[in-house]
Parts: C-alpha cells; sequence; structure tokens
C-alpha cells in the first residue's frame, strides 16, 4: 500500500496560495492586522466584518479553484491531507 500525505504546496497549481509563500495566507493580512490576529476570535468578535471579508477572499479562491494533476493523480490512492479545499475528492 501507498501512503500519500499532502498540504497546501499541492493546491498552489490550481491558484490557491500557499500558506507562507510570498502571496500566502499566513504572508497577507489585512491594511491594519497580521493574519495572526485576523485568524482569531477575538477579531471575529471585535471587528467581525473585517474578520468575515478576510475569510471570504481565501475562501472564493477555493471555490473558483479546479483540481490540478496532482490531485487527479491521487484520486484513487491512499491520502491523508490538510488541506480544506475539497480538491482532493
Amino acid at each position: 500500500m501507498d501512503l500519500y500525505i499532502t498540504g497546501a504546496g499541492v493546491s498552489s497549481d490550481s491558484g490557491i496560495p500557499t500558506f507562507r509563500g510570498s502571496d500566502g495566507f499566513w504572508t497577507i493580512g489585512s491594511k491594519n492586522y497580521t493574519p495572526q490576529e485576523m485568524a482569531t476570535r477575538t477579531m471575529y468578535k471585535n471587528n467581525p466584518g473585517q474578520f468575515l471579508l478576510w475569510y471570504y477572499k481565501r475562501f472564493i479562491k477555493y471555490r473558483n479553484a479546479k483540481p490540478n494533476k496532482v490531485h487527479e493523480y491521487l484520486v484513487d490512492k491512499y491520502l491523508i491531507t490538510q488541506n480544506i479545499d475539497g480538491l482532493d475528492f
């Protein structure tokens, strides 16, 4: 049995930024806050509009993404993934 373990890099060819790359989700924050501040319950409670907009911009990329050749190769393999983009199915 072959087991594959994947993360954010697998989806980069589908147009989804990695977390720590130059255009990554943990690199690009808002005008006033770092990504680490944006992704907190405190931000949601204190600035819900800004919090939701930050996540909306992230999830819109997921919605428009298409599986790439790596996803297609892995479709019938044993896979453990950290991805939440839905392209691994």
